[in-house]
């Protein structure tokens, strides 16, 4: 039997786009960008706007190009991909945390950031923003909070000791977080994921590539990755794909992917790898056209672990259309101290669940052949070293 599912739910910018409401701006007009700072317009020419930023007390903070956002371009092209130049992520300059609000096409990177008294960023009703390249440390909340707005994308970051890396509060869709790096989920419950989509909806939500490694004694996540009332759509369903985590627990109600909880739905979760990613490895917990396929799923006897993968409608959420298909699980359950395997349950309330026949249950870990180290974005040595971050 599972336990019940409760889920509650400075200032430094190195390349910032402009939109065109901006750059189309009388010199010297200003408008609001984060709390206690304002950018004001100084110069305004075709290809480039020089600005100056000033903050609550007006002193001036520093000046930089900002380009004008090309209104005939899609997103892609307005703010350029990150290149392949390696990152030394311990030793990029500080930034300060901050709250931006109504904002949009800037660009955030290369920087790190640190918060003992709370988040690292937050974005407020934003649109068009890229954060790549950063580290987020310790930090006592998420490590970077969105709430509302669209088309974010958080790319090439390493995270580290945050009570949450990233939550998303009621995005309409465009969340691309991908190849992100996290370590030390910090939790406790409601928070303790590496990602967390909370009522989240539209097209083009996606959760890739991306790398997570928390220790026991060091770390208390939850859901690495969390789909709470969250959904895609028919044509567009969020995809959560090509992710690898290592290490979950001591939480006995929290594990690996959690989808449709508290209801939620057109979720695709594949080609996944997760080991001993605590309670559970995959779920469906309710919801609608949820598919988990192609996923490897690997977790030893612990006093907290229960299930590979499971389908159960908790706390009366709708549940149907359930696909669970060609994944192979390898779980052992050790409630109570006796190991017993546990690759799947169906606790028969969300209709036929299609694909299990395909289902293999013959996993090993030499055949998953993980690297010693699967944070690779810093040293080994600098590995231990934030491991010890308080």
């Amino acid at each position: 039997m599972f336990t019940m599912k409760y889920l509650f739910v400075s200032f430094s910018i190195i390349c910032v786009y402009a939109c065109d409401q901006v750059s189309s701006q009388k010199a010297n007009k200003t408008g609001a960008l984060t709390d206690g700072i304002t950018i004001s317009v100084m110069k305004n020419k075709d290809t480039l706007i020089l600005i100056t930023k000033t903050d609550s007390l007006n002193q001036q903070v520093t000046t930089e190009e900002i380009k004008p956002f090309n209104q005939h371009s899609n997103i892609s092209a307005a703010i350029p991909a990150s290149t392949s130049k390696k990152v030394f992520y311990l030793s990029l300059p500080g930034g300060t945390p901050a709250t931006y609000k109504d904002i949009s096409n800037i660009i955030i990177e290369n920087l790190q950031f640190r918060n003992k008294a709370g988040n690292n960023l937050v974005f407020k009703n934003c649109t068009n923003i890229t954060i790549r390249n950063c580290y987020f440390g310790s930090s006592s909340s998420e490590a970077i909070s969105i709430e509302g707005g669209n088309n974010i994308t958080i790319e090439n970051n390493l995270f580290a000791n945050n009570k949450s890396g990233v939550y998303a509060l009621k995005t309409k869709g465009g969340l691309i977080i991908r190849n992100n790096q996290f370590v030390n989920a910090k939790g406790p419950l409601p928070r303790g994921q590496y990602i967390q989509l909370d009522a989240c909806s539209g097209a083009g939500n996606i959760i890739e590539n991306n790398k997570g490694e928390s220790w026991p004694g060091e770390s208390n996540p939850e859901d690495l990755i969390s789909l709470y009332k969250s959904k895609g759509t028919a044509e567009s369903p969020i995809l959560v794909r090509n992710n690898i985590f290592r290490g979950g627990g001591p939480s006995s109600s929290g594990g690996g992917i959690m989808t449709g909880d508290t209801n939620g739905g057109h979720v695709i979760v594949e080609n996944n790898i997760l080991v001993d990613p605590g309670q559970y490895g995959i779920a469906a917990a309710g919801g609608n056209d949820i598919i988990i396929r192609h996923n490897k799923v690997f977790g030893r006897s612990q006093h907290f672990t229960n299930v590979g993968i499971y389908v159960w409608a908790q706390a009366d959420a709708p549940c149907s259309d359930i696909e669970i298909s060609n994944n192979n699980i390898n779980y052992t359950k050790g409630n109570k101290g006796v190991p017993e395997k546990n690759h799947f349950w169906n606790g028969e309330n969300c209709g036929t669940i299609t694909g299990l026949e395909s289902n293999q249950f013959t996993l090993t870990l030499e055949e998953l052949k993980m690297p010693e180290h699967l944070i690779d974005f810093i040293t080994p040595a600098e590995l231990l070293k934030i491991r010890k971050e308080k």
